[in-house]
């Protein structure tokens, strides 16, 4: 039989300080969802906010056309609710559970009247409205079809490469291997990507963050490609 999970595996619960989830904790039932399972409805009013801890969820919001289009996944490093202490109004879309698991649960006048206190309650529900936002316009911008650049500045035998998110060290690895004769930085979050940038390899293992916050299919292949074009092409000489 699986452990439950704990609270603290919701990194938001964990941040907490000791008096504040003093105070949280009677309140706070764990839950297991199944996939496929509507966690809340557009226009609805939550009674609860969610922490997730094992389980992986997806929000959409409905188009004016009628579609239902994801704009974004959470997991155990937010909360699904976020209207509940935002504006205490209804959910302007929905929530749906992609991968069974648990969470736990916090009425929602119980979480409102912490938040208020001003202390880390409100600084970390704060800071994951913020990081939830760059997540949903980073899935506009690409279902709309724009590119993402990857660029490269040199000066000198230094050369640094830009790519877009969080980049895994391979990255590095692979750029010292293709100019060894620079001294080459690879550098994250061009273009303010927010995501997890990695090698193919973190699809095929047995899954964890890395695959909940890359926000691209494998293409390590062509990544490293377009690197290998950059760090090989010779800057343009200054003409006088």
């Amino acid at each position: 039989m699986q452990t439950p999970s704990s609270p603290f595996d919701n990194h938001l619960l964990a941040g907490l300080t000791a008096t504040e989830w003093s105070r949280l904790k009677p309140y706070a039932d764990r839950v297991v969802l199944t996939r496929n399972q509507t966690i809340y409805d557009s226009g609805e009013t939550l009674s609860h906010a969610y922490f997730p801890t094992t389980l992986l969820a997806s929000l959409m919001y409905v188009t004016l056309d009628g579609d239902c289009v994801e704009s974004a996944l959470v997991g155990n490093e937010g909360m699904l609710g976020v209207s509940l202490v935002m504006s205490g109004g209804p959910m302007c879309g929905c929530a749906t559970v992609l991968t069974t698991g648990e969470a736990y649960r916090i009425p929602a006048g119980v979480l409102r009247s912490e938040f208020i206190r001003a202390g880390s309650t409100m600084r970390m529900l704060l800071g994951f409205t913020q990081a939830l936002l760059a997540q949903v316009a980073w899935f506009n911008r690409l279902r709309a079809g724009h590119q993402v650049g990857i660029s490269r500045l040199r000066i000198g035998a230094v050369q640094i490469v830009h790519l877009p998110g969080e980049p895994f060290v391979e990255f590095q690895l692979f750029a010292q291997q293709t100019a060894p004769e620079s001294f080459v930085c690879v550098a994250g979050y061009g273009e303010c990507g927010v995501w997890y940038f990695g090698p193919d390899s973190i699809f095929s293992d047995r899954g964890g963050y890395e695959q909940t916050w890359s926000f691209t299919e494998p293409c390590q292949e062509a990544i490293e490609a377009v690197m290998t074009t950059l760090l090989k092409r010779r800057s343009k000489a200054k003409t006088r």
